[in-house]
C-alpha cells in the first residue's frame, strides 16, 4: 500500500466519521420537532369560546366549563360586545369538555325562568346541544380538546 493510498483511506474514514458525528449530534442534541408540539406538550392547548346570537348587549354571559366527569374547570362572567362574546382559556389540558352558558341580562347571577319553568334569558351548550323540556344529555355537550381550537355556541331564547 502506498502512502497516497493510505492518505486517501484516512481521508475517507475522516469524512465518514464526521458525517456520523454530525448526524448523531443533530439527532440527540437538536431534536426535530414542531414549535406547536413543544409548546402544547408541556402546557396544554388554548380554547377560544365564541358566543353568538345574543339578543342584546345588556348584562353579561355566565359561562361554565366542565371536564368529562362533570367537574367544574372554570366559571366566570364574560362581557358582551356587539351582540357577541368571546373568552379564551389558555393551557387547557387534553381531554373532553362541555361548556354551558346563559345570558344574564339583568345581572342577578342566575338564569331566570317564567312561571312555567321556561328560561326567560338566552342559554346554550357546546356542540349547540339541545334537550327536550330539559338540559341536553351531558354526553351531547362533550367535545374533544387535543389542539388549539375555537368553538362557537349559539344562544337560544
Amino acid at each position: 500500500m502506498t502512502v497516497d493510498h493510505y492518505n486517501v483511506n484516512i481521508h475517507k474514514n475522516y469524512i465518514t466519521m464526521s458525517i456520523f458525528l454530525l448526524f448523531f449530534q443533530s439527532v440527540f442534541f437538536y431534536p426535530i420537532h414542531s414549535e406547536n408540539a413543544v409548546k402544547n406538550s408541556a402546557s396544554g392547548f388554548d380554547l377560544e369560546i365564541k358566543i353568538v346570537n345574543i339578543k342584546n348587549n345588556s348584562g353579561q354571559i355566565a359561562l361554565r366549563l366542565l371536564d368529562g366527569k362533570k367537574g367544574i374547570v372554570t366559571q366566570q362572567f364574560v362581557s358582551i360586545n356587539n351582540k357577541t362574546s368571546t373568552l379564551t382559556i389558555k393551557d387547557l389540558s387534553k381531554g373532553k369538555y362541555a361548556v354551558q352558558i346563559y345570558h344574564d341580562e339583568n345581572r342577578n347571577g342566575k338564569l331566570d325562568f317564567n312561571f312555567l319553568g321556561i328560561p326567560k334569558e338566552g342559554y346554550g351548550f357546546s356542540n349547540d346541544a339541545r334537550g327536550f323540556m330539559s338540559e341536553p344529555a351531558f354526553e351531547k355537550q362533550l367535545f374533544p380538546h387535543d389542539k388549539d381550537q375555537m368553538i362557537q355556541i349559539k344562544l337560544s331564547y
